[in-house]
């Protein structure tokens, strides 16, 4: 709808030329924590599970997984900050 209004991922709304991105005082975006301090708009994606999970099951592959080098780069090259960067940034809630 022309002009509506809506949130998306930095990395997905950088690669279409309809999207007008919004500079918040003039500030862009910024995934190392150093940046995020000025810039109002910015979340952290979070896994959670009931317990801890089996040995060997999916969840506890799928948690190893998302706490790999691997997976944290992959999170960084879309524009995503992993919850581990920011485990010592004040009032996080990510932790080990």
């Amino acid at each position: 709808m022309p002009g509506a209004i809506g949130y998306a991922e930095e990395y997905a709304a950088a690669k279409n030329p309809r999207v007008t991105r919004v500079r918040p005082n003039g500030r862009e975006p910024d995934i190392e924590w150093a940046g995020q301090h000025g810039y109002p708009f910015w979340t952290v994606e979070y896994l959670y599970t009931y317990g801890q999970p089996e040995a060997g099951s999916l969840a506890a592959k799928f948690r190893a997984f998302m706490d790999s080098g691997t997976a944290k780069n992959i999170l960084r090259k879309y524009r995503h900050v992993p919850c581990a960067d920011l485990a010592s940034a004040p009032g996080s809630a990510c932790g080990p």
